[in-house]
């Protein structure tokens, strides 16, 4: 009888697990990865998060060191777990790949690109940040030389890698959406609203460009009066919006409701989901939005909506910053019976599924590891 062969040890690096995108991402994969052929470590650099108290029982949860980059505590733990991956996001790639020379001879670094990387300069340009823009940029440059392997969220993420970092960074560079556990999502939606309703949700910042989707529900609410928008999040640009929507005249219309939980009830209450962001790696919510069947507007380009919009689940938008975002939602809006609520669910669950995206995980781990993948043995 052939021998069952060993598992691989993975160690997840990120800073916390509580609800933010890459957060989500990395709760989902861990409680998902194949336990016959995946050994998981969480490693975090705070206790805290609102996903630590649902992960199984079975997956240790390592802490590193104080700070923000803590390298010498990443090397320890590294070091003392042995694994035969590291995957790393947000600032432990940054960290991870510092640590990355004092790591067993073994152990490969697979590092999560968080955002697109032209993008997130921008928004420390349009910040007057320019020594923090060149800080960023430097870092991004040692973690995707360092990292043996880059994961991209889209197509367009990887196309800005190669045009920052050049063809021999994009050569190593794979392309993984985020996975969409659409079963909770529909277990958690209501039924629809009675009036036309938009929501969008992010954190409230120049990059989810919320100033650009309020301008344009001005003139989505002149053809439609009783329309109302909900805004989902919180940020340091609520009182510019709330300010913005008062001036132009929807102040009554545009809700600002903070963080919520599951808002997967709104998505599905709404007759439309509107990505008004400048710039995304992956616009999760409008992932989550499709899963319960509300067709979604989402710009073309940085923003990502290529990879997600089609013809059957909603609209393009190739100028946001003009009439065309308003132009697009308005086209959903007049055509609303054109569009199968239940077939929208359905393909983003072909497409994003947990179980799918996390079997490409699954392979490229094996893959960065030098393991190819097989079928498994006897248990």
């Amino acid at each position: 009888m052939p021998e069952t062969e060993p598992r691989l040890r993975v160690l997840f690096a990120i800073p916390e697990l509580d609800r933010g995108g890459p957060d989500a991402v990395y709760f989902n994969l861990l409680r998902t990865l194949d336990q016959d052929r995946f050994e998981p470590v969480l490693l975090v650099t705070k206790p805290t998060g609102a996903y630590l108290s649902e992960l199984p029982e079975h997956i240790p949860v390592r802490l590193a060191g104080h700070g923000r980059y803590p390298v010498r505590s990443v090397v320890h733990h590294v070091r003392e777990t042995r694994p035969d991956v590291v995957l790393a996001t947000l600032r432990m790639s940054f960290t991870c790949a510092a640590a990355r020379p004092f790591f067993p001879r073994h152990t490969r670094l697979i590092c999560r690109v968080a955002n697109n990387v032209t993008g997130e300069l921008g928004t420390l340009t349009h910040r007057n940040a320019r020594a923090k823009n060149a800080l960023i940029a430097a870092w991004y440059r040692v973690v995707v030389e360092v990292a043996d392997r880059v994961i991209a969220q889209s197509q367009v993420m990887r196309d800005d890698i190669e045009h920052q970092f050049g063809r021999r960074v994009a050569r190593k560079t794979v392309v993984l959406p985020n996975p969409v556990d659409a079963d909770r999502l529909l277990r958690l939606s209501a039924d629809r609203a009675s009036v036309p309703q938009l929501v969008s949700a992010g954190r409230l910042s120049y990059q989810k460009g919320f100033d650009r989707l309020v301008h344009a529900f001005v003139d989505i609410r002149a053809r439609h009066p009783e329309a109302r928008l909900w805004i989902l999040g919180e940020g340091e640009e609520r009182d510019a919006l709330s300010a913005q929507a008062a001036e132009e005249g929807v102040g009554d219309a545009v809700e600002l409701l903070g963080m919520v939980a599951d808002p997967a009830a709104l998505y599905r209450a709404a007759d439309l989901y509107v990505c008004s962001s400048r710039y995304e790696g992956f616009p999760n919510s409008v992932a989550e939005a499709l899963a319960v069947g509300t067709p979604a507007v989402v710009p073309s380009g940085p923003a990502a909506g290529e990879e997600l919009i089609t013809p059957t689940n909603g609209r393009i938008v190739d100028d946001p910053e003009g009439p065309a975002l308003a132009t697009a939602a308005l086209d959903v809006l007049d055509h609303l019976a054109d569009f199968d609520r239940t077939a929208i669910a359905a393909e983003c669950r072909e497409r994003f599924s947990l179980e799918a995206v996390t079997r490409r995980y699954e392979a490229v781990i094996r893959a960065t590891a030098g393991r190819p993948l097989r079928p498994p043995g006897p248990h």
